[in-house]
């Protein structure tokens, strides 16, 4: 079946996910591109919706949703949030993913990491450190913004991202027995002599900011990475990266 306008109700249903209340109203987000429509039915989610161009090499990705239109590629322009439209838009349901067997006990806590970007940079972290998962406390960035989705490359698909309160993030932390290691510039310890605890909860800030103070406040340990003077700040993902990568390292060592 075709649509062949921009005003059907449906791509009008589509446009709306572009926004995060209605996301946030109808539990649903929008996954564009063939390879992350691909990654979306791997990681077991079934598309309510997927509009296609002519242009799809991949007919089962629309025969595997629940409903499935062919629209022109104009139409495609006014359905995505891409520049490019792609040849595949899918709506799904919002759905929680459970923590895979084996993960580390450890888990990255976003306290106000606003760029879509970049969050998505630290869930595929996450997922490629085999990590338990991301939290997204007050003030960071909807993890099913679509650039979200594009910065993982697919990582939010199967990787748990828990959206929180602050301080019922960090209490059921603490009650579950994790070590709240804040990532800052002026640390009591650095990464090159700090002995991380197994489980092991990273607090991350805003890009420009840094950690909130009431956030800060209820962490354990407070952890820079030794750089040079004059170097104001790493990027929040690049930081991430190194602090997860030893504490992956010295796991191992032990293990």
């Amino acid at each position: 079946m075709q649509l062949t306008s921009p005003t059907n109700p449906k791509i009008k249903f589509v446009r709306s996910l572009h926004q995060k209340k209605c996301r946030d109203q109808e539990q649903r987000f929008l996954v564009e591109g063939e390879t992350l429509v691909a990654e979306a039915l791997a990681a077991g989610f079934q598309p309510e919706l997927l509009l296609y161009t002519a242009g799809l090499r991949r007919s089962e990705l629309a025969e595997r949703a629940r409903e499935s239109f062919e629209v022109p590629e104009a139409v495609m322009a006014k359905a995505t949030t891409l520049s490019s439209p792609p040849t595949v838009v899918a709506v799904c349901r919002q759905q929680a993913v459970s923590i895979r067997a084996g993960a580390w006990p450890c888990q990255l806590i976003a306290g106000g990491v606003q760029d879509p970007g970049n969050f998505g940079a630290l869930v595929r972290l996450a997922d490629a450190m085999h990590l338990q998962g991301v939290r997204a406390l007050n003030q960071t960035v909807d993890p099913f913004h679509p650039k979200v989705v594009r910065g993982s490359m697919g990582s939010c698909l199967r990787t748990p991202i828990f959206q929180q309160a602050d301080h019922q993030a960090l209490a059921q932390l603490k009650n579950e027995g994790f070590t709240l290691v804040a990532a800052v510039a002026d640390g009591t310890y650095t990464s090159f002599n700090y002995a991380f605890p197994e489980r092991c909860a990273l607090i991350l800030g805003s890009e420009g900011q840094g950690i909130e103070a009431e956030l800060l406040a209820q962490a354990d340990v407070r952890l820079a990475i030794p750089i040079r003077m004059g170097v104001d700040s790493l990027n929040v993902s690049t930081a991430a990266a190194m602090l997860v990568h030893e504490y992956v390292r010295q796991q191992e060592a032990r293990s």
